[in-house]
């Protein structure tokens, strides 16, 4: 513990000496990730995550909270890394927590007492693995067990103002599918945004998609199904499937997200989808993005919640859609606090409740 707290001090005083008279994004903080791993105690097992302040320690400083979603390389290290540059710069070390839980694979060998999913199952909110093994976690309850815990007043920051959630790529994709399953907080306390950033593929909440000629229809033509979760709310999963269809359409059209994508975000690489529901959506993530705005405005009350912004000359990088004017003035917005549309009591109640993310046998 005085280690942690010592390297924490340590941030803090090379943040505040590094940006007191630059605001250069070349300047960058000096400092070990694996400083700041920790792990968190969800059930009968644990999730690793790499966090600025200590979760067991109220810390009434603090008033705004990152957490942030990695990529499929599940490289949380490299993401907090960033993240926590960009507030450094930003000059908000001292007020800000960051989080970034790491979503382990099998490859990663994971403790005996640590969860883990498989490649494509955290990305959508998949029970953990071995299926057999019980309680299941959805990946989805992780992060919805950290914005309660850091929320509760007897919690880690008892004066915490903003919880903010953001993913790039697969991170994107997940909180994409995120904001479909979780309200957001609606008091007058904590306000919670998304800021979804370069996915590869989006959830649509009906079956319509967007033709050569423009046009939002069915597409009965398809060779194979287009719309099952995780592209649409066909044959969702365990933690979707909790709610009806009709009340994850409320959530999703009530919580407040911003879509971002890099306008040099148009390579066909690796990690780009390319099975026929994603290809429907578009050539390209930024051709995607979009799509996605067309459809996003069929939707009034979606829309009225959803921003859509481009970042001109940024390609697929996490690092440089961070730090982009965009994305630092949602996370650092001085005033005017935005708040979600409330969805009902019971919904809410229910799509929040921590036992919703679990599978017992």
């Amino acid at each position: 513990m005085v280690k942690f707290l010592q390297a924490i001090l340590l941030t803090l005083v090379l943040g505040f000496t590094l940006f007191a008279g630059s605001h250069s994004a070349e300047a960058q903080l000096s400092f070990d990730p694996a400083d700041y791993r920790g792990r968190i105690t969800l059930s009968e097992k644990k999730t690793p995550y790499y966090r600025t302040n200590p979760l067991n320690k109220p810390n009434p400083k603090i008033e705004r909270l990152i957490i942030v979603i990695h990529g499929t390389n599940r490289n949380a290290d490299k993401y907090f890394s960033s993240m926590v540059n960009v507030v450094a710069e930003a000059r908000e070390l001292s007020r800000t927590a960051v989080i970034t839980p790491q979503f382990q694979t099998e490859e990663d060998s994971p403790q005996a007492d640590e969860y883990y999913w498989s490649s494509g199952g955290w990305k959508q909110g998949h029970y953990s693995k071995p299926k057999k093994e019980f309680p299941r976690i959805s990946s989805f309850g992780v992060v919805a067990t950290l914005i309660q815990q850091c929320e509760q007043e007897s919690g880690p920051f008892p004066n915490l103002k903003s919880v903010i959630l953001i993913g790039h790529s697969a991170g994107g994709q997940f909180l994409n599918r995120f904001a479909a399953r979780f309200p957001q907080n609606t008091n007058d306390f904590v306000s919670e945004q998304i800021i979804v950033l370069n996915p590869s593929s989006y959830l649509y909440l009906d079956n319509r998609r967007k033709d050569s000629k423009g046009v939002f229809r069915s597409w009965d033509e398809s060779p194979e199904p287009y719309n099952e979760y995780k592209y649409g709310l066909d044959k969702r999963n365990g933690t979707m499937s909790v709610l009806t269809v009709e009340k994850t359409k409320n959530i999703m059209s009530a919580n407040l997200i911003h879509y971002l994508t890099g306008t040099e975000d148009v390579e066909q690489d690796e990690f780009l989808e390319q099975s026929l529901p994603a290809k429907i959506q578009g050539l390209n993530r930024y051709d995607r993005w979009y799509t996605y705005r067309e459809y996003v405005a069929l939707f009034p009350d979606w829309k009225a919640n959803a921003t859509f912004q481009s970042v001109p000359n940024v390609g697929h990088s996490s690092a440089q859609m961070f730090a982009s004017r965009q994305v630092i003035q949602i996370l650092f917005r001085k005033s005017n606090r935005p708040i979600a549309t409330p969805v009902s009591p019971d919904l809410a109640l229910k799509a929040r409740s921590l036992d919703s993310f679990y599978q017992s046998k």
